[in-house]
């Protein structure tokens, strides 16, 4: 692996606009790592059985309708999901103020909180959390200082506010008021590779960068009542976590993934295949059975535009669903065992979007595994956003 390596706008403007000459005097970029990565989840807890239960009683009405809840429950291959409300624990398992945060108190949970009623939930809940797991960060790496931090990249698309949660970390952690911001907004489960890419860009160019890459995702608030295939599997999927990622060009001291290249690609005609939009009760999800197969049918190409040969690598893909893996496992006809780090965080956290990329490269982080790292993630569009990346 080269020990430095070239941005992609400096690969584009070298390819583009460039003679012989001119590249060769160019000199060579930063090599940029993620450093660190720490994550959260809220305290509250549901069983993927708890889940299921409450969603019966809610939400079917008829014994086709149990049925199908209890197959995308019971076949999700998730044990557990982390909210921010605890609205759907037994009376006796909720906090003292047995108020509900969201819904209102009625036995069947009607009528269905709006989306600006949700929207206020994210914006308290993105504020605690982001502060929270960025707390964690320097406190696990106290190399980092606040006061070091030169760039601050934050990501969501399960709610809105300005000024948003960016502006509050500055204040609540006390990074320099002048420090450049950035949002990365509803782009959905891929968007953490778009914000890794900024970061890269940042660093390759400034040796004495470091940048501030947080994450906070609140799937549980948009929960709905509404009884379709979407709505239902996405209700047995999605929760609520957040994680911040330490970005620079700083040799690191430890174990960290160093960024080799990035890659998008939007699969042709597949713009309505996942959607995600506001909706008056929460944000609305469309996400078509067809997802799992078209990832299938784009998984080879995809790596194979990234690496020569796929036996030796290491793999990091996003959990969106068990399908999800399954078929990109049997696409590549990878070892039985090649997405077991992906599984298990499906398995202990759900899909938690933009969030969930960086529990899977944390497991990475904290494994004796070294060498080539292939990690994707998907999302609306259909869009396949993926990187190769040095371990070790």
């Amino acid at each position: 692996m080269l020990n430095q390596i070239a941005s992609p706008t400096q690969e584009y403007l070298k390819k583009k606009f460039m003679n012989k000459n001119q590249i060769e005097n160019i000199p060579p970029k930063n090599s940029v790592y993620i450093q660190a990565i720490a994550t959260m989840v809220p305290s509250h807890c549901y069983s993927q059985q708890e889940s299921l239960e409450q969603s019966k009683t809610l939400m079917a009405k008829t014994p086709a309708e149990e049925h199908f809840l209890e197959r995308i429950f019971t076949g999700s291959e998730i044990d557990q999901r982390f909210s921010v409300i605890d609205d759907f624990k037994a009376e006796e398992q909720k906090s003292k103020d047995s108020t509900r945060q969201l819904y209102p108190s009625s036995e069947d949970y009607l009528p269905e909180p709006s989306t600006a009623q949700r929207n206020k939930i994210f914006s308290k809940a993105s504020r605690q959390l982001s502060h929270a797991v960025t707390e964690k960060l320097f406190n696990e790496n106290p190399t980092l200082k606040p006061e070091d931090v030169t760039h601050l990249i934050t990501v969501s698309c399960t709610g809105f506010q300005a000024p948003g949660f960016d502006y509050h970390l500055v204040e609540s952690l006390g990074l320099n008021r002048s420090i450049p911001r950035f949002h990365i907004g509803f782009m959905g489960c891929f968007a953490a590779f778009p914000a890794l890419k900024l970061a890269n860009e940042i660093c390759s160019n400034n040796s004495e960068a470091n940048v501030l890459v947080v994450h906070c995702e609140i799937c549980s608030i948009h929960l709905k009542f509404k009884f379709d295939p979407n709505t239902q599997i996405a209700n047995a999927i999605f929760s609520d976590g957040c994680s911040a990622a330490w970005v620079s060009a700083r040799k690191p001291q430890g174990r960290a993934l160093r960024f080799s290249q990035f890659q998008s690609e939007i699969i042709p005609n597949t713009e309505t295949e996942m959607t995600w939009d506001l909706g008056n009760l929460g944000f609305d999800m469309q996400l078509s059975r067809n997802v799992p197969g078209l990832l299938h049918g784009i998984a080879k190409d995809t790596v194979n535009k990234l690496v020569k040969s796929e036996n030796a690598l290491l793999w990091a893909i996003h959990p969106g669903g068990k399908a999800i893996l399954d078929e990109w496992q049997r696409a590549l006809s990878l070892d039985e065992n090649a997405l077991d780090v992906s599984r298990k965080v499906l398995r202990n956290y759900g899909n938690m979007s933009s969030v969930t990329i960086y529990f899977v490269l944390l497991e990475f982080l904290q494994s004796d595994k070294t060498g080539e790292l292939f990690t994707a993630a998907f999302g609306p569009g259909l869009t396949v956003e993926s990187a190769l990346m040095e371990l070790g």
